[in-house]
């Protein structure tokens, strides 16, 4: 029931939606990680994975100017079958004869027998290839520049993506900047700054909103009935076609398709600079430093035949909401590699802190009643037009706005790295994270972990097997958490959205969004797995399996009593599950 996204970590900084922000042009190499043994160390959301996404530099030489473009079209290739204008129609007659409705078959197709044979000339039409037929072109673009020399170089790349959707009203249209700039201001210190800006729009409503019999657009066109009024051999006055939407649920999926507008903008900025530098020999501290503000806004318009509209006097109904999400990412680390100890040994120890700090803000003004007919574009234009029916009890909602409070994580790291003559090698670490989502009480969590891994291709056997590059076997066992649930589930909480009736008047009120939980802890994965890794041919052909087990221990404790039910007291679940 709550969000179970991977952490993506790109250059060294978390990322929200990060493949969102990046082009696949830029991305040099990604790497999944798994088992908690290696997620650990990434503390309060390592247990739904981590993806590190390492992005393209550039090299000291000659500057380099590469492009890279594709186009074509794109257009469904099966359909599922649906029935002639003809058959149709006979099964619908054969529907309510067992049903005994006669009235309601005549009023929607006609009132004899004879005039049901009529339909066998009436033009078929799949609605699936009005809505999802068109051939949707395609276009991408990225041109990349990229240079330097022994002491600086930067990598700028430029990524245009324009695509229509398959779907009536659909679209997308991304453009995206990319520069990273590294120097090396002396043989100590190093420097570099990463900077990413997203022009982002998506247009149409998609195929289904909350997948519900009337608002699952997809369902609309393949149960409509397969033939247009005009076009029918009937004439159209024999139809009651409010009824036939009424009684059936289904709506023209052209008009509806048309109807459902949406437009989302967003607009995001991302920062990433870090400074390395080497106090002594083998020690080295870096700092590293994100922000990311990422501006959406989203426009929705339900014109009269939509069922939101007809919720509201079949009138239109406009929506537009923008939200801000800013966040701040600070990491410190201290690394000391020993190098070899003696002449079979290596060791390489890290410490480091971390910030994370989240925070939103949302303002929506939905406007109801407006005038039938109107288009999407003139009602953002006007939404001043919106107005009830006169004499009617209905009412304008108020808009909304919301400030988050900051949502942080402070956290401390610690991990160590020994092998034995590069055969046998062992890991383990621990991280300490807090969360402001939790009580004071419940806040604080310990991620441990640790592996080992037996490189048996180093050994004498296995001299004389050459196609095999690498091959180990590793155990690993750690705790990884999940804390991405809502803000402040452990207090009660009170919004201004209450209305109570006095003396016959409505009176606005605070009532509680949920009951508060102060027994909201961490949720924890212990994680045990046996891997196995090979590289063939010079690592030209890799495979890695795992056999693994996860347990979730302390899982986030929901609350499912709606705030009006009466109940005083609610049953808190705080037992375990299991996960094979």
């Amino acid at each position: 029931t709550q969000d179970n996204n991977p952490i993506y970590i790109v250059d060294g900084i978390q990322v929200e939606n990060a493949l969102n922000t990046i082009s696949p042009q830029d991305i040099a190499s990604v790497d999944v990680l798994k088992d908690a043994s290696t997620t650990a160390i990434y503390g309060a959301r390592g247990a739904n994975g981590v993806v590190l996404i390492t992005t393209k530099n550039g090299r000291a030489g000659k500057t380099k100017v590469a492009y890279n473009g594709s186009f074509g079209s794109r257009k469904i290739f099966k359909k599922m079958d649906v029935l002639n204008p003809y058959d149709f129609v006979n099964f619908q007659y054969e529907r309510y004869m067992l049903q005994n409705d006669t009235a309601t078959f005549k009023t929607i197709y006609g009132t004899t027998w004879d005039t049901l044979e009529n339909y066998k000339t009436t033009p078929f039409v799949n609605w699936q290839d009005e809505v999802f037929g068109r051939s949707a072109f395609y276009q991408n673009h990225n041109v990349n520049v990229s240079g330097g020399d022994a002491k600086t170089t930067f990598n700028l790349s430029l990524t245009a993506n324009q695509e229509e959707g398959v779907q009536l009203e659909s679209g997308f249209n991304r453009y995206l900047a990319n520069f990273r700039i590294d120097h090396k201001a002396s043989d100590k210190l190093r420097i570099g700054l990463t900077a990413r800006y997203l022009d982002q729009a998506i247009k149409g409503a998609g195929t289904t909103g909350s997948g519900t019999r009337t608002t699952n657009r997809l369902r609309h066109a393949i149960q409509y009935r397969p033939f247009e009024l005009p076009g029918s051999a009937i004439p159209i006055d024999q139809f009651d076609e409010d009824y036939y939407i009424r009684s059936s649920g289904i709506t023209n999926p052209v008009l509806l398709t048309q109807q459902e507008f949406r437009r989302q903008n967003s607009h995001a900025i991302n920062l990433n600079g870090y400074a390395s530098y080497q106090i002594i020999k083998n020690l080295t501290f870096r700092t590293q430093l994100g922000y990311d503000v990422n501006n959406r806004e989203q426009k929705l318009f339900w014109g009269e035949v939509t069922g939101t509209a007809r919720n509201y006097n079949g009138q239109p109904v406009a929506r537009r909401s923008e939200t801000e999400y800013r966040t701040l990412n600070l990491s410190n680390t201290l690394q000391y590699n020993f190098g070899k100890i003696g002449k079979d040994h290596k060791l390489d120890v890290l410490a480091g802190q971390e910030i994370y700090e989240r925070k939103y803000t949302d303002n929506t003004l939905e406007v109801r009643f407006l005038p039938i007919g109107i288009t999407a574009e003139k009602a953002f234009a006007r939404l001043s037009l919106g107005s009830p029916p006169a004499g009617s009890t209905f009412q304008q909602p108020n808009p909304t706005s919301y400030v988050s409070a900051p949502d942080r994580i402070l956290s401390f790291f610690g991990r160590a790295n020994y092998s034995f003559k590069d055969k046998l090698l062992a890991s383990v670490s621990v991280r300490s994270d807090r969360s402001s989502k939790f009580s004071y009480d419940n806040g604080d969590l310990i991620f441990p972990s640790g592996s080992i891994a037996w490189r048996f291709s180093r050994e004498k056997f296995m001299e004389n097997v050459k196609f095999i590059t690498d091959a180990k076997v590793r155990v690993g066992y750690g705790a990884a958490g999940n804390n991405r649930i809502a803000d402040f589930l452990y207090l009660q909480l009170y919004n201004t959205n209450g209305q109570y009736a006095l003396n016959h008047i409505l009176i606005p009120g605070y009532e509680p969004e949920a009951l508060a939980n102060s027994s909201l802890k961490w949720e924890k994965t212990y994680s045990t797995n046996i891997g196995l890794d090979l590289s063939f041919l010079n690592g030209k052909i890799q495979f890695t399996t795992d056999v693994y087990k996860n347990e979730g221990k302390d899982l986030l404790l929901g609350v499912a009593i709606p705030p009006t039910s009466g109940y005083t007291s609610q049953i808190q679940n705080v037992g375990s599950t299991t996960n094979k």
